[in-house]
């Protein structure tokens, strides 16, 4: 019972406990981190936007290759609501990362036991069992997986000095969550169970920032972009130009209000024979975007910056 209880804590042990569990994770993509003043925080919710095919899930897995490799302690639990994680290509990105030679992070987490920053001839292969990938279709395998990824996470951490189990070490250095993508285990009840989806929602929120908030974990999601529906007055001023220049994320107003940072996808070019895909990177506020309906306004994302990335398949 006492554990569950609140217990006083001072400003100086608040900061220590800050330091130790705090983490900032490169992207792999160097642009995007400077954008994101360093990579992806612990304690923060970061969303990806985009269209299909927009680079999403190749983005998930350059951020799985930069913390795996840069990182010799963190684990990772994959989301997979798609079924489309395929190992091999993070084992492309592995590859790809350890040719790149980037610099280490000065971490704790980076250091053997030797006090070295780096192993040359690591075992990618070995990279590979700090991931694991769970397929959640629905959002009640979401949700269960959610809850019993926090239950997990705390029993480890209650048990810090006595970790038995490979499972346990897993989950006592989980910290980072990702899933790809949320909006499809919603798409079945957006239109005919409108309330159920947003009841479920609603619990997958607070199991997020559970996770968030309490264990330092951090927390990467893909969403699916759409268009506004702007109701023109006058057809004549229906055009091109008249359309928003900017798409918004699905789920609604209740889960614009929950990421940290915000992330828009855009494709700058169509596959080609060389396979290069450019995909134009936008940060975006969080701000909501605004329609007044009666005006017929609308107010645009206000975006910090942007940047381009460029990958091979």
């Amino acid at each position: 019972m006492s554990y569950w209880c609140p217990r006083p804590i001072n400003g100086a042990q608040m900061l220590l406990e800050e330091l130790k569990y705090s983490y900032c994770f490169s992207t792999g993509i160097d642009n995007l981190d400077n954008l994101l003043n360093g990579g992806l925080r612990t304690s923060e919710i970061t969303e990806i936007i985009g269209r299909s095919s927009s680079g999403k899930t190749q983005f998930c897995l350059s951020v799985c290759a930069s913390v795996l490799r840069n990182y010799k302690t963190v684990s990772i639990i994959y989301l997979d609501t798609k079924g489309d994680f395929i190992a091999d290509r993070l084992l492309e990105y592995l590859k790809k990362q350890n040719l790149k030679h980037a610099n280490v992070p000065t971490n704790a987490a980076t250091k053997d036991e030797h006090g070295t920053s780096n192993v040359p001839n690591y075992d990618i292969k070995q990279c590979l069992t700090k991931i694991r990938c769970c397929l959640v279709p629905t959002f009640g395998h979401l949700i269960d997986s959610l809850i019993t990824i926090r239950m997990h996470i705390d029993k480890a951490q209650r048990h810090l000095h006595s970790l038995s189990t490979p499972t346990e070490e897993f989950f006592s250095n989980c910290k980072l969550i990702i899933i790809d993508s949320l909006t499809i285990p919603f798409l079945s009840c957006m239109s005919t169970l409108p309330q159920l989806g947003i009841s479920q929602l609603a619990l997958i929120i607070s199991e997020l920032q559970r996770l968030s908030t309490l264990y330092y974990c951090t927390i990467l999601i893909t969403n699916h972009a759409r268009s506004q529906f702007i109701n023109f007055l006058n057809k004549q001023q229906f055009n091109q130009n008249s359309l928003p220049s900017t798409s918004i994320g699905c789920l609604g107003i209740n889960w614009s209000l929950i990421p940290n940072h915000r992330i828009l996808f855009e494709c700058l070019t169509q596959w080609t024979n060389s396979l290069s895909y450019k995909i134009k990177v936008k940060l975006v506020n969080n701000n909501l975007h605004k329609i007044n309906k009666q005006t017929n306004h609308y107010n645009k994302h206000q975006c910090n910056a942007e940047t381009v990335w460029e990958f091979t398949m």
